[in-house]
């Protein structure tokens, strides 16, 4: 049981866009914290930047997943 907790409590991190969302999940797969760089954020075009950044997160959580 010692085993299954301490993969629960391993934490991950995964990033996509050159680092610009990073993405931190623990070992039950639970996505425990996002960080969205704002130079990702493009004030001018919100809607594909909406989709970009979704994108990103899904890339990025994909990428921890990964490790």
């Amino acid at each position: 049981m010692s085993l299954q907790r301490e993969l629960a409590e391993t934490e991950v991190e995964g990033t996509a866009g050159g680092g610009l969302v990073t993405a931190t999940v623990n070992g039950q797969s639970e996505l425990v914290k996002l960080v969205i760089d704002p130079a990702a954020i493009d004030v001018t075009d919100p809607a594909d930047t909406a989709e970009t950044i979704a994108d990103l997160v899904v890339a990025a959580i994909h990428n921890a997943g990964e490790e």
